[in-house]
């Protein structure tokens, strides 16, 4: 089936109810000017911010070269998104939108726009992560992935299957031309991508994150359009910045604008112990930092079979992921709260689909 649809370039986004959920690596952490108009022109209030890692990775299949800097629209581009609390979360949604900032500049050489107005035939589908240790399956387990210490999740993108498609028809707009004396009338405005159905159906079928995670992907058919859409697409957990980031005609000055709005209902993980043995992966895992409540840096000690990897997650008491990182083996991680609020928090280990959850109590 197709569809036609406008990507509106944001000039104005009506204010957002209460309901209404906002997607964003590090937002609040990076002190993000939600507000700005021209910008991103968002009011939703910080215990609605999830501020995970949301990775994307614009890949060029026609000649293979990743392009990871920028989110690309292109009729030979396959751009992928995943977002980490999208996959923790269930609930029901009325819509969902992929947003960005337009990254709009031109090169006189090679003569390159980075947005031209046309159309774009484009393939949306669902897969499973993948990472260069699993081919389809748990990978969010990938070290890089948390780490941010690669550039890239994984090409090796194709071998997973592709699911949920549907094919729709992108109208696009033309930014910044050869007069480069002219501003841009792209500059400082976001673009919106409907991918209401691909998160409704995350939110359906995601397991927490146990077996692994689901990922979007938007991919040009080839020849079929001369539209392209750039928008800045750096997670802020990559060491570089994108082209032009720090330009003043831009409202980033990191790259990292990919986000995802939702309007819904949205219940996270539960932060209770599950009732599943951990015994098969999770040999032992304590809190060393006595007396609790600690100030500001508890000790988590954790133990599991040899070789094996877990994810460590921090929960504030409403049920919000605040911290998580990759812990492999027998190990200490000490999270240092200094920057969190008074109150209780839930630390869960979980490996191989098994889990444990301790309480602890910050107290400032």
């Amino acid at each position: 089936m197709i569809k036609n649809v406008l990507i509106a370039v944001v000039t104005l986004i009506v204010s957002v109810q209460a309901e209404t959920y906002l997607f964003w690596q590090d937002a609040i952490k990076n002190n993000y000017a939600l507000a700005d108009s021209p910008g991103p022109n968002l009011q939703i209030p910080q215990d609605k911010i999830y501020e995970g890692l949301l990775h994307v990775d614009s890949y060029n299949y026609r000649d293979g070269d990743p392009d990871v800097s920028t989110f690309i629209l292109m009729h030979f581009f396959k751009t992928y998104i995943v977002s980490f609390d999208l996959n923790r979360v269930r609930g029901t949604i009325t819509s969902a939108k992929l947003r960005g900032e337009f990254l709009d500049l031109y090169y006189p050489d090679p003569g390159i726009a980075m947005n031209r107005s046309g159309d774009i035939q484009t393939m949306v589908s669902i897969s499973k992560l993948v990472n260069e240790h699993d081919f389809c399956g748990s990978g969010y387990l990938s070290a890089d992935y948390f780490a941010c210490d690669s550039r890239q999740l994984s090409i090796h993108h194709d071998i997973c299957s592709e699911f949920n498609k549907d094919t729709i028809t992108f109208i696009t707009f033309q930014g910044q031309t050869s007069d480069t004396s002219q501003p841009s009338p792209l500059w400082r405005k976001f673009a919106e991508i409907d991918i209401t159905d691909q998160v409704q159906w995350i939110l359906d079928n995601n397991d927490s994150m146990k077996t692994g995670a689901y990922q979007i992907i938007l991919a040009g058919i080839l020849n079929s359009g001369n539209g392209k859409m750039s928008l800045f697409g750096y997670g802020s957990c990559d060491s570089l910045i994108g082209d032009g980031a720090n330009a003043p005609e831009h409202w980033t000055q990191d790259g990292n604008t990919m986000h995802i709005v939702v309007e819904g209902t949205l219940t996270p993980e539960p932060t209770t112990p599950i009732s599943d043995s951990p015994k098969e992966c999770i040999i032992s895992f304590s809190l060393q930092n006595f007396p609790n409540p600690f100030n500001p840096i508890t000790n988590i000690a954790y133990e599991m079979n040899e070789n094996q990897k877990g994810l460590l997650t921090i929960y504030a008491i409403n049920g919000k992921p605040v911290f998580y990182n990759l812990v492999e083996g027998k190990g200490v991680y000490s999270w240092n709260a200094s920057r969190m609020a008074s109150g209780v928090y839930f630390c869960r280990l979980v490996c191989n689909g098994k889990a444990l959850t301790r309480k602890v109590v910050l107290f400032n």
